[in-house]
C-alpha cells in the first residue's frame, strides 16, 4: 500500500500551506471555468464546485474553517482578475463563503456515510454522485433565493431552463472530482507496480483515442453527433476488458480531451456537449462500480470455492484415514479371531476329543453299574454339547474352510448348500474362481456377508430358492444375493440397520464398499467392493 504524504507537525505552518494550496487550486479552477462561457461571468462548466465537494469530503472537520477562507480568497482573486462588472473582490469572497457553508451539512453527511461503506463498491460511487448532486442543488437553491429580485422578473419557463442549465454546469466538475477521488483512493491502496509495457500500452491507447476524438471533432457537425454516441463504447469496453480503473481513466481522458477542444469555442458547441460530458463521467463511474461489484462477487465465489475445495480435501483425507484405520482394526480383529480359533482348535478341541474318546472307552467297561452307565451317558451328552459349542465358536471366530478350501469352494460347496437343503431351500450359485486371488480381509468380509444372508433366508424369508452371484471385474467386486421369499420388513429399509446387517454395513464403509437392500421379487442384497488383491 502506498503511504500517505507526511504533513508538517507545526499547526500554523500546516494551515498556511493549506491556504496557499487551496487558494491556487480555487483560482485555477475558477479561471479555467471562464473559458467555457456563454455570456460574461457565466461559465457553462463550473469546475470549482466539484473541487469544493471533494475538498471538504477528504479534509478533517478541524480544517474546514481554513479551507473556507482559502476558497473565498481564491474566488475573490479570480473575479478581480476577470474584471467582473457584477462582483467586487470582497462581495464575491463573502458570497463564496456563504454558498460553501450552505453545502457543508450535505458534505458532512456524505463523509459519515462513506466511512460506513467499502470505498471500492458501487454503493460508494452512487452515494458520492448523489451527494455531489445534492450539494449542487443546495448551492443553486441558495443562489436563486438570494437573488429573487433578479429572477422574479424572468418568465417561469426560462427560469426552469436556467435552473437546469446552472445545475448541469456544475456536474462535470463534481463528477470529475469524484473520478479523481476514486483514482486517488485506488492509488493509495493498490500494490500494482507499473512496468514499461503497461506504460507503453497506456500511451498508445491514449494517443489512438485522442486522435479519433480530434479527427471526428474537426470534420463536421454530423461527425460530432456520431462522436457523442461512439465515445460511450470505449468507456464501457475498457471497464470490462481491463480493471475498473480503466473505465474511470478512459472517461476522464475522453472528457479532458473534449474540454481542451471546446475551450473558447462557440456557445452552441458548449451547450451541445454539456449533457454528454456529464453522461461520460456517469457511465465511467457506474461501469467502474458494476465492475468492482462483479469482481468482488467473483472473488468471493472463488474464495468460497477454494475453501470448499480445501474442506473437501480435508474431509477426503479424514475419510481415507478413517477407512485405513477401520481396515487395520478389521484386519487386527480377524487376526485375533484366527489366533483364538486356532487355540480353541489346538488345545480345547484336542482336550475335548480326548475326553470324548475316554468316555467312549468307559462306556465299553462291562463292570459299570446301570447308574454309572447313566452318568457316563449324560457326561457324553454334555461333552458333545461342549464340542458343538466350541466348534460353533471356532466357526464364528474364523471360518477355517475359507483358509483350507478357498472362498469359491466354500461358497459353492456343501457348507451352505447342506444347511439350506436341510431347511428345504434350493441353493444355486455363480461364483468366479478368481475370487481366491483376493486378500484375506476381503475374502472373510464376503464370506460373512453370505453367511448373514443365508441365516436371514433360513430364519425370516419363507423362501424356497436363493441364489448368489459373485464376480470380479477390472477394479470392482460385485456380489448379489437374492431369494424368492417375502422380502425385507419395510422397517429394515426405512430405518437404520441393526444386527448382522448393521455389522455388514460398517464393514462396507471401512472397506470403501457399497451395500444396498431392496424388495424385488423377494429380498435382494447388492454389494460392491473395490479390488485389493
Amino acid at each position: 500500500m502506498n503511504q500517505a504524504v507526511k504533513l508538517p507537525q507545526n499547526p500554523m505552518l500546516l494551515h498556511l500551506i493549506l491556504i496557499i494550496c487551496i487558494t491556487i487550486l480555487e483560482f485555477s479552477f475558477f479561471t479555467a471555468s471562464f473559458g467555457y462561457s456563454v455570456v460574461t461571468d457565466f461559465a457553462i462548466w463550473y469546475f470549482p464546485l466539484g473541487f469544493h465537494f471533494i475538498l471538504f469530503l477528504v479534509l478533517p472537520f478541524k480544517f474546514w474553517p481554513t479551507a473556507l477562507i482559502a476558497l473565498g480568497i481564491g474566488a475573490g482573486l479570480t473575479m478581480y482578475n476577470q474584471g467582473s462588472i457584477y462582483y467586487d473582490w470582497l462581495k464575491h469572497f463573502l458570497l463564496t463563503l456563504t454558498i460553501s457553508i450552505h453545502t457543508l451539512p450535505v458534505v458532512f453527511i456524505a463523509q459519515k456515510m462513506i466511512q460506513k461503506l467499502d470505498i471500492f463498491s458501487l454503493k460508494a460511487i452512487v452515494t458520492l454522485v448523489l451527494f455531489g448532486m445534492l450539494s449542487r442543488l443546495t448551492n443553486i437553491g441558495f443562489h436563486f433565493l438570494s437573488n429573487t429580485s433578479v429572477y422574479d422578473k424572468i418568465p417561469v419557463n426560462e427560469k426552469f431552463g436556467m435552473f437546469l442549465q446552472h445545475n448541469i454546469a456544475a456536474y462535470p466538475g463534481i463528477l470529475m472530482a469524484i473520478s479523481v477521488y476514486f483514482l486517488y483512493q485506488w492509488y493509495r491502496h493498490s500494490t500494482l507496480k507499473f512496468t514499461r509495457n503497461m506504460l507503453a500500452s497506456t500511451i498508445r491507447l491514449a494517443v489512438a483515442l485522442t486522435t479519433l476524438i480530434v479527427l471526428l471533432f474537426s470534420i463536421s457537425v454530423t461527425s460530432q453527433n456520431i462522436l457523442q454516441l461512439v465515445l460511450i463504447l470505449p468507456i464501457i469496453w475498457f471497464g470490462y476488458r481491463y480493471r475498473w480503473v480503466a473505465s474511470i481513466v478512459s472517461a476522464l481522458w475522453i472528457n479532458l480531451v473534449l474540454l481542451v477542444l471546446l475551450y473558447n469555442t462557440s456557445p452552441e458547441q458548449l451547450v451541445a456537449f454539456q449533457p454528454f460530458i456529464v453522461c461520460y463521467f456517469l457511465i465511467g463511474l457506474v461501469t467502474a462500480g458494476l465492475q468492482i461489484d462483479h469482481n468482488t462477487i467473483y472473488e468471493s465465489l472463488q474464495k468460497h470455492q477454494t475453501q470448499l475445495k480445501f474442506k473437501y480435501h480435508e474431509l477426503s483425507q479424514t475419510k481415507q484415514q478413517l477407512q485405513s484405520m477401520a481396515k487395520e482394526i478389521i484386519a487386527v480383529q480377524e487376526i485375533e479371531k484366527k489366533n483364538v480359533s486356532q487355540e480353541l482348535h489346538d488345545d480345547v478341541g484336542q482336550n475335548i476329543t480326548a475326553l470324548r474318546l475316554a468316555i467312549t472307552m468307559l462306556e465299553k467297561n462291562e463292570k459299570l453299574t446301570v447308574q454309572d452307565k447313566h452318568s457316563v451317558h449324560e457326561l457324553k451328552i454334555m461333552t458333545d454339547e461342549i464340542y458343538s459349542n466350541a466348534y460353533d465358536l471356532m466357526y464364528w471366530l474364523r471360518p477355517r474352510m475359507v483358509d483350507d478350501l478357498g472362498l469359491s469352494a466354500t461358497l459353492t460347496g456343501h457348507f451352505f448348500s447342506l444347511k439350506l437343503t436341510q431347511n428345504n431351500i434350493e441353493y444355486s450359485h455363480q461364483v468366479s474362481t478368481s475370487v481366491d486371488q483376493l486378500n484375506d480381509t476381503i475374502k472373510i468380509a464376503i464370506f460373512r456377508i453370505v453367511q448373514e444372508c443365508v441365516n436371514n433366508v433360513i430364519e425370516h424369508s419363507q423362501a424356497t430358492q436363493c441364489h448368489i452371484n459373485l464376480h470380479l471385474y477390472a477394479s470392482i467386486i460385485k456380489l448379489e444375493f437374492f431369494d424368492n421369499g417375502i422380502g425385507f420388513n419395510q422397517n429394515i429399509l426405512d430405518q437404520p440397520l441393526r444386527g448382522g446387517l448393521f455389522n455388514i454395513h460398517n464393514n462396507m464403509l471401512a472397506l470403501n464398499g457399497k451395500l444396498s437392500l431392496s424388495n424385488e421379487e423377494g429380498a435382494r442384497v447388492y454389494v460392491e467392493l473395490p479390488i485389493e488383491r
